[in-house]
């Protein structure tokens, strides 16, 4: 019973260690989305935009469900914008969410394969 408590304590541990470098992370990412990729409303974007754009997705994304007036795909852009932006973001989010099971998820588990063993 000891053993299980500890293995419990290290699992939520390291979950919450990850949890904090993840959002450390997040939170950087949209400081730098803020300075390096603002997309105005008002302008018209090209394809070099729509990698650009495409690569700050989810910091954009995180900052648009904080304000509303924050966009994180631009409203008038061309055809090569949204297809570059579509190619990028589908890179991205499997990827992100790939790495987020892995950082989150796999400590958990792999504290409870200890604990079986033991």
């Amino acid at each position: 019973m000891n053993k299980l408590l500890m293995v419990i304590f290290a699992a939520i541990s390291e979950f919450l260690r990850s949890i904090l470098v993840v959002g450390g992370a997040v939170g950087i990412s949209m400081l730098m989305a803020k300075f390096l990729c603002n997309i105005n409303p008002h302008d018209s974007y090209s394809w070099i935009s729509g990698i650009w754009h495409g690569l700050f997705f989810i910091p954009n994304y995180a900052r648009g469900l904080l304000s509303p007036e924050i966009l994180y795909k631009a409203l008038d852009y061309t055809t090569m914008y949204n297809v570059f932006w579509w190619i990028l973001v589908g890179l991205q989010v499997p990827t992100i969410l790939f790495l987020l099971i892995r950082v989150l998820i796999a400590p958990i588990i792999a504290a409870f394969i200890v604990a079986s063993d033991n």
